[in-house]
């Protein structure tokens, strides 16, 4: 029975380690990130491009719905004009 505890106690042993070691990781991972992001301009750009993608999202304006054949429509021009999307499809 003794055994059975010691082995216990190992195995929460280890996953404290093991537990300590990957919280290390992710704060070297975040502090790695944290370090390349400058803080001037870089935050500023990105939130702003954040901003300007989800802009109607951030209003609460409700999503306008395109007809089938408006949509058809763009989506023949975004091909057409772009060759590379017709690359692999023979």
């Amino acid at each position: 029975m003794e055994k059975d505890n010691n082995i216990s106690a190992q195995k929460k042993t280890i996953d404290r380690i093991i537990a300590a070691y990957k919280a290390k990781k992710l704060r070297l991972q975040a502090a790695e990130i944290q370090s390349n992001v400058s803080e001037d301009g870089d935050i500023y750009t990105r939130m702003i491009k954040g901003y300007n993608k989800n802009r109607n999202k951030i209003g609460n304006k409700p999503k306008q719905d395109i007809p089938q054949a408006e949509k058809r429509k763009k989506k023949l021009a975004d091909l057409l004009s772009r060759s590379s999307s017709w690359r692999g499809l023979e």
